[in-house]
């Protein structure tokens, strides 16, 4: 696993990778940032897929500070988008996996077409619930 940088439109964006082949399957954080799939990339990778976990714009070590218009969902899908772009990835299938407001910005991706999106997985964890429903 290892931390990689790349600017979006001009701004430093982090993001956690593993592995150095297969499908991409873009990872979008919650309310922390991309070290919440830390526990989950290298296992990701041995399973032929090129998990990157990015820190949305102003969370973790990505650089920015969100305006209110900039932190909405659709906005942020938008960029979602334009970082895959950076990456050069835009011409390929990508998977999407998202948890808290990831899981927003996934669904708004799917409904916004914009990538050749062939798989999505949402999940709701509840507290003390002892798994996903």
């Amino acid at each position: 696993m290892k931390r990689l940088s790349i600017k979006v439109e001009g701004i430093p964006t982090s993001y956690l990778t593993a592995g150095e082949s297969g499908p991409l399957l873009l990872l979008l954080h919650g309310t922390y940032w991309s070290r919440v799939w830390q526990p989950v990339l290298e296992d990701l990778a041995k399973a032929g897929l090129r998990p990157v976990a990015v820190d949305l714009p102003g969370f973790g070590r990505s650089g920015g500070a969100p305006t209110p218009a900039e932190a909405t969902v659709p906005a942020l899908a938008r960029w979602a988008v334009r970082f895959v772009e950076a990456l050069g990835e835009a011409d390929k299938p990508v998977l999407l996996g998202g948890h808290d407001i990831g899981g927003g910005i996934a669904q708004q991706m799917l409904i916004d077409e914009a990538l050749d999106i062939s798989s999505s997985h949402f999940e709701k964890h509840y507290e003390g619930s002892g798994g996903a429903t």
